[in-house]
């Protein structure tokens, strides 16, 4: 853990003599959040989404998603320094590193509202708690695959396949709950 690290088992692990560690960082806070930018996790999202591609609302929500996913995948130990962050520091260096992504990240989620001009495939809700709700949805995703990924050999039922992140998708569009109107045993 980050607390039972010492620099000098830093400085072990890249080669050099502590004292080196200190001519770049002036602190193991700063090695971390130097790691943190470097990894740029949050502009990597960022432009997942901006390049994300479809018709509708519903298609470029998929392909964002799915976008967003492998985005993820690609930075699998960053996730790690999100978490050391969070617990270590209250999330202040991913908080100053994730607001240079906002804008890209709303940008998104302005397109879709565009897409869905019509009024009825999109319910009234603000761009920003659409993201929220998207990125918290697919964040958690991600994160609880990680742990269940040492739990599948004992519940295989937890085994993440590859229409999971469809059936994300179908929970963030449309909900859990049947529609009653439209029949019993039916999804909307």
């Amino acid at each position: 853990g980050y607390h039972g690290t010492s620099v000098r088992q830093i400085a072990t692990a890249a080669g050099i003599v502590p004292g080196a560690v200190y001519n770049h960082f002036a602190s193991k806070e700063a090695i971390h959040l130097a790691l943190l930018r470097e990894s740029d996790i949050y502009s990597t999202v960022a432009r997942a989404l901006e390049q994300a591609e479809g018709d509708t609302a519903d298609d470029l929500l998929r392909d964002g998603a799915h976008r967003l996913v492998e985005a993820l995948h690609a930075h699998d130990q960053t996730v790690r320094l999100l978490f050391v962050d969070v617990l270590e520091f209250e999330g202040r260096n991913i908080a100053t590193l994730a607001a240079a992504a906002v804008p890209q990240l709303l940008g998104f989620f302005a397109r879709v509202t565009a897409l869905a001009h019509d009024g009825r495939s999109l319910k009234p809700i603000r761009p920003d708690v659409m993201a929220r709700a998207f990125l918290g949805l697919f964040m958690s995703y991600f994160m609880i695959g990680r742990f269940y990924r040492s739990l599948e050999s004992t519940f295989p039922a937890l085994a993440v396949d590859d229409g999971i992140v469809d059936d994300f998708l179908e929970i963030y569009l449309h909900g859990v709950m049947a529609n009653p109107q439209a029949g019993a045993g039916s999804v909307e």
